[in-house]
């Protein structure tokens, strides 16, 4: 067949996200294609000629009841993109995905289009390192941490402790370098169980600065964004996370605040001290600003450590 640009951002598209629909695929290729009949004729021909797989969740969403087809990455697709548009792509995943994960994975593909769009605007920093929990680090390995790239093993006993973040990526400019790893939450985890599954491992990785692992330059601290579903779920995920240690890694944000325009620049993040702000601030802005019953608390917060919050938001 021959291999339209259109068919190779296709291609790349689905490599990107690992898994992707008809549907996500169209809005990132065909945006013109109004009732998707070109997109799915050319996602079909690229199946046919391997250069892509196909399979159906069997999973349902249960908050959007999706299950619809959905397309992965072959080792043909792969290296006709690694010999015509990157030798990177050489290096990324045909694995068939796990039908349990389907809608999980989904969903990070869309917020890794949704970072990188944010990041292809900016002029003081640069995205790099994008990572997923299901990026695979050495194939035939049978034990998780040796097998996946973010997948961490803390301590075997007396309890075994893991830190499996959904994503990481580095963030960068000409100072240096800060990790930024990220849960993105769908709503279906209690907020406290969630909460409870999640920070033992992120306050023993910050205890032990093994984020470092990913990135050797970085700086000391780094940075958990959380996403939720909606406004609601977002403040009861904050309650959670402040019972907890090392709440001050924490940054969450409602999904439907997030686009690439407000991401980085906007005062969308919510702390665990009750404050407000961007994850990267521009020149003269001033410090997170506090909201609600917490007013009090945050300020003697900011007080004694305005100094971390200088470096922690660059």
């Amino acid at each position: 067949m021959a291999v339209t640009p259109r068919d190779v951002q296709a291609l790349v598209s689905v490599a990107r996200r690992e898994v992707a629909t008809a549907a996500q695929v169209r809005r990132d290729c065909f945006p013109t294609d109004g009732d998707g009949r070109i997109s799915r004729r050319r996602l079909q021909m690229l199946y046919s000629a391997g250069m892509l797989a196909r399979l159906r969740q069997q999973v349902v969403d249960p908050l959007h009841g999706v299950s619809a087809p959905v397309y992965h990455s072959t080792r043909r697709g792969l290296d006709f993109l690694a010999a015509n548009v990157d030798p990177c792509y050489a290096n990324y995943s045909c694995r068939t995905p796990n039908w349990q994960t389907l809608v999980h994975q989904l969903a990070l593909g869309e917020m890794r289009i949704l970072i990188e769009s944010a990041a292809a605007g900016e002029k003081d920093f640069w995205v790099e390192n994008y990572t997923t929990e299901f990026s695979i680090v050495d194939k035939d390995a049978k034990l998780p941490e040796q097998r996946f790239r973010l997948y961490t093993l803390l301590a075997e006993k007396p309890k075994r402790l893991v830190c499996n973040p959904d994503f990481m990526f580095v963030m960068r400019n000409a100072r240096g370098a800060r990790v930024v790893v990220g849960e993105h939450e769908r709503g279906t985890t209690h907020p406290d169980k969630a909460a409870a599954l999640k920070s033992v491992g992120y306050a023993e990785l910050a205890k032990r600065k093994l984020h470092r692992r990913w990135c050797e330059e970085a700086s000391d601290r780094f940075m958990v964004v959380v996403t939720a579903p909606d406004s609601t779920w977002r403040d009861k995920l904050i309650a959670s996370f402040a019972k907890k240690a090392e709440p001050s890694l924490y940054r969450f944000a409602a999904l439907p605040d997030l686009t690439p325009a407000s991401y980085f620049r906007s005062s969308v993040w919510h702390r665990c001290d009750g404050t407000v702000g961007p994850l990267v601030k521009s020149e003269g802005q001033p410090e997170a600003i506090p909201v609600g019953a917490r007013e009090a608390a945050a300020a003697g917060r900011r007080a004694s450590k305005q100094q971390e919050a200088q470096v922690a938001d660059r």
